[in-house]
């Protein structure tokens, strides 16, 4: 009896990159690590797999019911406006940045994915937008309830639409 599924996906894609080479000082600012191949390498990986995870997630819910209301969010940036040594980082995995080896990223991803779908898509990373230290729990990745909350009304606002 599932009414509506929605679906905020890709983080932890992204974990690998930012724990495992950006914390350590193995890729310590977002200039040096474009241009270290072992850098561009992990976040390239990332992001080749990630499309085609998403299309088979999306594929199997659309099998298992073709009229299921899907809802398909954008991905926020946790250190925007809390952590400005990372924000870059999360700015280039989630939008892309032109010029460089990158110039799309998971949100583009998930932007094409719900297009081809056909399900609802929720900007949710512009409303995160310079709001960490409010809308980002203690662990820095999650929302905290406010954040919750702001992801909550636009996925109700878009449903309503």
């Amino acid at each position: 009896d599932v009414v509506l599924v929605t679906l905020e996906i890709g983080g932890n894609d992204l974990l690998d990159l930012f724990f495992g080479y950006v914390v350590p000082g193995i890729c310590p600012t977002l200039l040096e690590s474009l241009q270290k191949e072992e850098c561009v390498g992990i976040l390239r990986d990332a992001l080749d797999g990630f499309g085609p995870n998403l299309k088979q997630i999306m594929d199997r819910l659309q099998a298992a019911d073709p009229e299921l209301n899907i809802v398909l969010m954008t991905m926020y940036n946790p250190f925007s406006g809390a952590f400005s040594a990372l924000d870059p980082f999360g700015e280039l995995s989630l939008e892309g940045m032109p010029d460089t080896p990158f110039p799309e990223g998971v949100n583009d991803i998930i932007r094409a994915q719900a297009q081809t779908s056909g399900v609802t898509l929720v900007e949710v990373y512009p409303l995160f937008v310079g709001k960490g230290k409010e809308y980002i729990a203690q662990d820095i990745i999650h929302p905290n309830d406010t954040g919750y909350r702001v992801m909550a009304d636009a996925v109700v606002a878009a449903v309503a639409r």
